[in-house]
């Protein structure tokens, strides 16, 4: 029997080959160039409105991520960038000029107020996420259709808000300190990533429910209830300031915070204080640690001034090298009156009004422990040049890192454990040193300038000198 054909055999002939099916095409780099510039373009505006409202950039790239991880990569991108729009809106109470948050404009805006990619794994993107060119034109105009926007101009970004709402944000956000606006950005920060990872509705004003599944996740994570009280704090005053009502005094908030409080009991401050005998040790210890004669009398001037003065480290020196508050000692703020110095505090964490208050420096036996000698000897050095009190030779200031992480080494020197010291040891010093020495409540209330009995947290035993 002969063998069958094949299918689409002829006598001769090779198999007909089968016509093949056009398939999609393979993708261009065209749109992934597009998603590029416009992420460009979108980093552009960030960048733009944080250096007008003054808020610290994050550090989002959008670079080119292959097939497999573009999805996670735009993510990523999303959620970077909805942080940093909710930092804006915190720093302006919720209704950022730059950014077009306002709610009306966010229901006029309708889908296009989305990011760029549907299908990428983030929750619906809150008010804070809609862009100015993106919000439909007040005239009734339709924007041209295009994949391409056009750069954000300050003209734009400055129009959108009245003037007078942006100063009444700037104004409420300068009725806090700056280490309270910083630690107040940090936790917005912190509730807005919960939210996004929860699955969670970037609403305002903030459900209780959002509140305790936040606390309870911070909980579960190690942090003291005394910290999460800080944070809702920080959410509470955003809430007030954007004018919506805050649920953090919600029943339920408050007992579960006090029943984690009964069981973890009172948290005693381990700090230690600075002592005499500590200080007397130090003046050795700095010739060791520091590069120079001028740097040794500068951290010991800045010691000496700290401990007698029982000055918050804010006070003394400053918070960064680009620190322009001069909320810290200047040169002009110090005063020579006989054996005495004047210390012209201009502004602390309690009177941010900058009323101010005057601290006295008396001169001591011990030549080692006077702080009057310190900063004699200090400024023979420094020279008459106007600015920060304590500066370096080269004329850059000396910030609070720097100055806590020397008399870290130098404490390491005299055989002491750093860790259970802080910046605050110098003013846990001064109070406990005038309680060991007898000074009475109302005396001691007047050496660090304390209104209430709040001294009493800071009188602790002295350490014994080694």
């Amino acid at each position: 029997m002969p063998p069958k054909k094949g299918v689409g055999n002829s006598k001769g002939k090779q198999p007909a080959k089968r016509p093949k099916v056009s398939g999609p095409p393979p993708d261009s780099s065209s749109d992934e160039e597009d998603s590029g510039s416009l992420r460009q373009e979108i980093l552009a505006k960030l960048a733009l409105l944080e250096r007008a409202k003054g808020v610290s950039s994050g550090q989002v790239v959008p670079g080119r991520a292959g097939r497999a991880s573009k999805k996670v990569s735009r993510a990523t991108f999303q959620r970077d960038v909805l942080t940093r729009l909710s930092v804006l809106e915190s720093s302006t109470g919720g209704e950022m000029s730059g950014a077009g948050v306002l709610q009306e404009d966010l229901d006029r805006a309708g889908p296009s107020a989305r990011a760029e990619d549907d299908t990428a794994e983030v929750s619906e993107v809150p008010p804070v996420a809609v862009a100015v060119d993106q919000v439909e034109p007040e005239d009734g105009a339709l924007s041209p259709a295009c994949t391409r926007r056009r750069p954000l101009a300050i003209s734009d970004a400055c129009g959108v808000v009245e003037s007078w709402r942006d100063e009444v944000h700037r104004a409420i956000r300068l009725a806090i300190a700056p280490s309270t606006r910083r630690a107040y950005d940090r936790a917005v920060r912190q509730f807005m990533s919960f939210r996004i990872e929860a699955g969670l509705e970037q609403c305002w004003p903030i459900p209780a429910e959002h509140l305790m599944q936040f606390c309870v996740a911070r909980r579960a994570g190690g942090l003291s209830v005394k910290s999460i009280r800080g944070l809702l704090a920080a959410l509470a005053f955003i809430s007030k300031a954007r004018g919506v009502p805050e649920m953090t005094g919600d029943f339920r908030i408050r007992k579960m915070l006090e029943g984690w409080s009964r069981e973890a009991g009172a948290r005693q401050d381990a700090r230690q204080p600075i002592s005499p005998a500590i200080l007397k040790g130090l003046v050795g210890a700095w010739q060791s640690v520091c590069l120079s004669g001028y740097e040794a009398a500068l951290f010991h001037a800045a010691a000496l001034t700290a401990f007698f003065g029982a000055l918050r480290v804010g006070e003394l020196v400053a918070q960064s090298r680009l620190d322009l508050s001069q909320r810290a000692l200047l040169l002009q703020d110090v005063r020579f009156v006989g054996e005495k110095v004047s210390l012209r505090i201009r502004s602390s964490k309690t009177d941010q009004h900058r009323k101010g208050s005057t601290v006295w420096l008396g001169s001591c036996a011990d030549a080692e422990l006077c702080p009057v000698r310190g900063l004699r000897a200090y400024l023979e050095k420094r020279g008459d040049g106007e600015g920060l009190l304590f500066r370096h030779c080269d004329e850059s200031p000396l910030t609070r890192y720097q100055f806590w992480s020397v008399t870290g080494r130098a404490l390491a020197k005299l055989g002491l454990e750093g860790f259970k010291f802080g910046t605050h040891s110098f003013r846990i010093g001064a109070a406990s040193t005038a309680a060991a020495m007898g000074y009475t409540d109302a005396a001691i209330r007047r050496v660090g300038r304390w209104r209430s009995a709040a001294y009493r947290g800071y009188v602790r035993p002295l350490p014994a000198p080694k």
